[in-house]
């Protein structure tokens, strides 16, 4: 039997992607900008990210512009991460 599972993705690339994605975004700005976060970053793992985050709709990929933009589910999901930081922070103060 063939099984699917959802990927595990870091929350921290995830979170940056979608914050980088307001601004809509073209692969080499999204690429330059996490590389200096997380020197690591291949091209490839980039584009698996944004491959899954797309078919989750979090963000879009507006081809004639060849930017990335982030969608209403991908602002939800933002308010919640920064939801969650400010409790955070509220709990360790």
């Amino acid at each position: 039997t063939l099984s699917l599972r959802s990927p595990v993705l870091n929350a921290f690339l995830v979170e940056m992607i979608l914050e980088s994605s307001i601004s809509k975004s073209t692969f080499s700005e999204l690429f330059y900008l996490l590389q200096r976060l997380i020197p690591s970053l291949s091209q490839r793992k980039l584009k698996k990210y944004l491959f899954y985050m797309a078919e989750y709709d979090l963000i879009s990929y507006q081809g004639p512009d060849q930017i990335f933009a982030i969608t209403d589910s991908g602002s939800n999901i933002m308010k919640i991460i920064r939801k969650n930081k400010e409790i955070s922070v509220i709990s360790l103060e």
